[in-house]
């Protein structure tokens, strides 16, 4: 009862609080306070906080847009396509509860999982925040992944070293929490730091942030990603890049030659430590680019299952959803078992879903959207990641919005892309409330854009430049 009745209070606070603070004292929470409670205190549940938080911030949408309404902003018949595959995914998640029957308890935990980090989407976009206090908030983020290095140091000195079997560096984990016994959201903490220094060189190159702090947060994430062990980087951080500066590398060959040498250095003398501080003497032996073979061969064995953790390759996830999900039963095939039951959790609300498979289905973000709202589901998440990047890319290129958000929107597009393409990898889309909120808050970026400097909705799904067709004050997205 002393529980339930701390948390409405601070759901009154929350109420009561101007939106913009809510904002910021959520991704304070989300970032930095609930991952160390879980790792240093083992307080599991502290990861309902910021879900939570952002039920409640939903509560404040309806009445934050009573207080700004349309000022301004003549709406559209249009709208943008990643908020029309939103809606969608809404509408599918509350058809596919209510055509499985779903408990109101698998719907409260789905809900977690796909509704509630939403609200930072409207907020944003709604103009909660000031202009001023959003870049802010991009430049926060950047701190954030400066952070990460002093507590990951923390992890791999005091309790990665005292592990045993190999997997000592899923302890490093920063502030997004895990197990000191079990490890932990390394996985979401690399895929943020990738972010945090593709946001670092966009701002960069245009000197909008000094050289110092670029350098401080490339060296402090590529120094934790050392002391975790995240195979994916040596891939989406090269990747990123190239999509980052994609326009700029056939004018600057020689900077581009040059950069990328830098950070292909930078990535061997990581790996470098990965083969002699965790995989052994066993590897030493072997060419570099063999062992970075082995290290992502696990994931070609479709077939692979342990059945003692119940864990299957990633690829062979999506083949076992096929092979049990057949065209012959179009419901759970199109809009799958209902949300919420293929959850698995430390602490409550797992699926009946579970229950009834001998292997996990929770393997990745794709894995799970299949199990619980269908074929129909996962493609409308993809569609919003995916639309979100094209329009954060021709949005960028709009001369009409200031310099700054430009950049942000740049490093927002590459950043997306590599969600998108990371679903059919990790959890961390639906279930990481960090990653959740990034890309809610990505998201929102482009609606506020579009309030503040469009005519209308409709400039952002036509793609007109500034000046061509509409006033020189609109936004070009899509």
């Amino acid at each position: 009862m002393g529980l339930l009745f701390t948390g409405a209070l601070g759901a009154l606070f929350l109420l009561f609080l101007p939106a913009q603070l809510c904002l910021w004292l959520l991704f304070i929470v989300a970032l930095l306070i609930v991952g160390l409670l879980d790792f240093f205190a083992y307080f599991q549940r502290a990861f309902w906080v910021p879900f939570l938080m952002g039920m409640v911030l939903m509560v404040k949408v309806p009445l934050e847009l009573l207080r700004v309404g349309n000022q301004n902003v003549r709406y559209a018949r249009q709208i943008p396509m990643f908020l029309i595959a939103l809606y969608l995914f809404f509408a599918l998640f509350l058809f596919s509860g209510v055509l499985n029957e779903t408990s109101a308890l698998s719907m409260l935990v789905a809900s977690k999982n796909y509704l509630f980090a939403w609200s930072i989407m409207f907020l944003i976009g709604l103009g909660a925040v000031s202009e001023r206090s959003l870049e802010n908030l991009w430049r926060f983020f950047l701190w954030v992944g400066v952070l990460q290095f002093p507590f990951a140091a923390i992890q791999r000195v005091f309790f990665a070293s005292g592990r045993f079997g190999g997997l000592n560096w899923d302890v490093v984990v920063g502030t997004f929490g895990g197990n000191p016994d079990g490890g932990g959201a390394s996985g979401a903490m690399a895929l943020y730091l990738v972010f945090a220094m593709l946001l670092a060189s966009s701002l960069y190159s245009a000197k909008r942030i000094s050289g110092v702090f670029h350098w401080t947060v490339l060296a402090c994430a590529l120094g934790t990603i050392a002391l975790a062990e995240v195979k994916v980087v040596f891939l989406i951080l090269p990747i990123g890049y190239m999509l980052l500066f994609r326009k700029q590398i056939p004018h600057n060959l020689g900077r581009t030659l040059l950069a990328g040498t830098l950070l292909l250095m930078a990535l061997a003398g990581v790996f470098h430590i990965y083969r002699t501080t965790m995989y052994g003497d066993d590897l030493t032996a072997k060419h570099s680019v063999s062992r970075l073979e082995d290290l992502f061969s696990g994931e070609s064995n479709i077939d692979y299952y342990n059945p003692r953790t119940r864990e299957v390759s990633r690829i062979g996830a999506l083949v076992r959803w096929r092979a049990f999900n057949p065209l012959s039963e179009p419901v759970p095939f199109l809009f799958g078992h209902g949300p919420g039951e293929a959850h698995e959790s430390r602490t409550i609300g797992i699926g009946k879903l579970v229950r009834n498979y001998p292997f996990s289905l929770s393997t990745s973000t794709a894995s799970r959207l299949l199990w619980e709202l269908g074929l129909i589901g996962y493609a409308t998440f993809a569609l919003v990641l995916l639309a979100g990047a094209l329009s954060a890319e021709r949005a960028a290129r709009n001369d009409s919005i200031p310099e700054a958000h430009q950049l942000i929107l740049r490093a927002n597009g590459a950043v997306l892309l590599l969600l998108a393409s990371m679903t059919i990898y990790n959890l961390d889309a639906i279930e990481s409330a960090p990653i959740q909120f990034l890309i809610a808050a990505m998201i929102g970026h482009l609606l506020f854009l579009a309030r503040k400097y469009s005519a209308g909705f409709n400039s952002i799904v036509s793609g007109a430049p500034a000046g061509v067709g509409t006033r020189k004050t609109s936004v070009a997205v899509s």
